[in-house]
């Protein structure tokens, strides 16, 4: 009798420890899952943002404006230049966008903003051009969260963005990027 209980002690503990064995790997793949789908999320984003760059670099105009540089005028811009503006920093907004839910998501680490240049969203509407998107239509097409984190940035640049009035791509019909 006595080596029939010990017996089905011993299948209990064998059960237990194979329990604890099994919960412990499955937390290990987990973690191995994690770890890929970061490393994903960073190839994806770093991809983007070099083709985005690629796309930059071919503009001149939208070069000195991301480059910040001071000898930009929006009275130079004609309405095509705004609208390739408009493009462009509305694919840029995604790109952000996009890096800032996965960051606080936990697929990236915050210090990907940084690395990658998108913490530099926060300082956009120091650029009389990005100023003037933002307040006429570039806003109005990002999420409330993104907004807010551009918005929690340094100032905005006072800037007459008056000749926004009589673009095309302001009209109420149009919704979405151009």
């Amino acid at each position: 009798m006595k080596k029939r209980m010990s017996i089905g002690k011993t299948f209990e503990l064998l059960g237990a420890i194979g329990l604890i064995a099994s919960l412990v790997f499955v937390a290990y793949e987990i973690r191995q899952n994690t770890i890929a789908a970061r490393a994903s999320a960073i190839q994806e984003i770093g991809i983007a943002t070099a083709e985005m760059w690629g796309e930059i670099a071919r503009d001149q105009q939208l070069l000195r404006v991301m480059l910040k540089r001071s000898d930009i005028q929006t009275s130079d811009f004609s309405a095509d230049d705004w609208s390739r503006m408009l493009a462009q920093m509305t694919a840029w907004s995604r790109m952000a966008e996009t890096g800032l839910l996965q960051v606080r998501e936990g697929l990236l680490p915050p210090a990907s903003l940084e690395t990658l240049g998108y913490s530099s969203t926060r300082n956009w509407l120091r650029s009389p051009v990005v100023s003037c998107l933002w307040k006429y239509r570039l806003k109005e097409m990002v999420s409330e969260d993104f907004a807010s984190y551009v918005e929690s940035g340094s100032n905005e640049a006072v800037v007459d963005c008056a000749e926004f009035e009589s673009f095309p791509f302001l009209e109420s019909s149009h919704v979405g990027p151009l």
